[in-house]
């Protein structure tokens, strides 16, 4: 299905953009858009304005993302977009993240030479490698996507958008008084893209059909959450873990080691050279569990262990000078904020990303959106997909409605 939606949507809050989306009336000559006739904008709006109890799904004991609010992807360059240059692109720069960290004995390639489309495959079902020259459809993860083991996405529900007051403010005086900038305030991640895609807990779409037995695509499809941005791309575990400068400095979780060496992979686990490569045991859990226990537990472990960074570098045990060093003082506090478990979505995540504990917190971030991991879907086909995926375009983005109408005609 495909819908459009217009400006609020990239740029201002999650209640306009549900609000204001609609069917289509663009035409393609080889898809006739169902969206209107499934109901598509009253079941975005419907789970956008439900807000279950705190402590879930009722009756499921399942953490409300499975029954409520939506998660939005913009087409990246790990699923949706091939790799913009791969001569800059080089796989120690962006690939040392949540796949990898670059070593000498670095045994896992990323290929390259990839495009994004299908007119090869002789089916529309996600590959399941990473293929050099391959095709990889739209609403699958590209090679880039499998090997970093974790796909972002920002989750957006009435209960946690940004106060009417507050971008009135911001309409009247030019100014985001929260990070003192005069961007538009965003509450997604859209990276200057106008085309992306919805997951939804469902989409009850009459035309799909679920192979016999087979698993539902939420079943340990997510990640962790963070009430801000995650910084996923610089950490282990698939995205998941730790941050590669905790690592490189031992900070808050386990003894230093040498990213350069010591470690090349953590993603996947089940990778044959899991056992080879694996960190130290003190670094997997580098989260105490007392840390999910409250909102404010999260927020004030996040600051213990800034604290221990600051600290460090002003009793000399981090060389001030040190590159690594300098980025973190400039970034802030949130890059070491532990990633928060499903189980505790409701008790943890939806607290500490309302806007009403935001002043409490307002160190931690750097941007308004959240972001939320889902575990990449490559080796599933549409049929299996199509119940939980909507792509949607950007009203007002040159091209992005003709764009996201191909993908859905393919």
């Amino acid at each position: 299905m495909f819908f459009q939606a217009h400006d609020g949507m990239a740029v201002i809050m999650a209640s306009v953009f549900l609000a204001s989306v609609e069917a289509s009336s663009f035409q393609h000559q080889q898809y006739s858009n169902p969206c209107h006739e499934f109901g598509t904008a009253n079941k975005l709006n419907n789970l956008y304005y439900d807000t279950p109890p705190t402590d879930g799904c009722p009756g499921t004991g399942l953490p409300s993302f499975r029954c409520s609010g939506v998660l939005i992807h913009f087409a990246d360059h790990g699923a949706g977009r091939p790799v913009p240059d791969p001569e800059d692109w080089s796989y120690k720069v962006a690939g040392a993240g949540s796949a990898v960290f670059q070593g000498k004995n670095s045994f896992l390639k990323i290929p390259l030479n990839f495009s994004i489309g299908m007119s090869t495959l002789a089916s529309a079902s996600c590959p399941v490698d990473m293929i050099d020259g391959g095709e990889y459809p739209y609403f699958c993860p590209n090679a880039k996507g499998i090997s970093l083991g974790a796909l972002s996405f920002n989750y957006l529900r009435s209960d946690i958008a940004l106060p009417v007051s507050w971008l009135r403010e911001y309409d009247e005086t030019g100014i985001n008084s929260y990070t003192n900038a005069s961007a538009k305030p965003s509450v997604l991640y859209a990276n200057g893209h106008g085309t992306g895609y919805i997951f939804l807990p469902e989409a009850s779409n009459p035309d799909v059909v679920l192979p016999e037995n087979a698993n539902s695509f939420w079943d340990n499809r997510f990640g962790k959450a963070w009430p801000h941005d995650g910084t996923t791309n610089g950490r282990v575990n698939c995205g998941n873990g730790a941050q590669i400068f905790q690592l490189a400095l031992g900070l808050g979780g386990g003894p230093q080691v040498n990213p350069a060496t010591d470690v090349i992979i953590q993603c996947p686990p089940d990778s044959p050279h899991w056992s080879k490569w694996a960190l130290p045991p003190t670094w997997e859990d580098y989260c105490p569990e007392s840390v999910f226990s409250s909102s404010d537990a999260y927020y004030n472990y996040t600051q213990q262990v800034w604290e221990e960074f600051t600290n460090n570098v002003l009793t000399g045990v981090y060389d001030p000078n040190r590159t690594l060093v300098k980025e973190q003082e400039y970034t802030g506090p949130y890059q070491p904020a532990c990633g928060i478990p499903a189980t505790k979505f409701d008790e943890v995540f939806i607290p500490a990303v309302k806007f009403e504990n935001w002043s409490k917190t307002g160190q931690f971030r750097r941007t308004l959106w959240n972001e939320v991991t889902l575990k990449p879907w490559h080796g599933m086909g549409l049929n299996q997909l199509g119940a939980h995926i909507v792509f949607f375009a950007v009203a007002g983005t040159e091209g992005s409605e003709a764009e996201a109408l191909q993908h859905a005609a393919d």
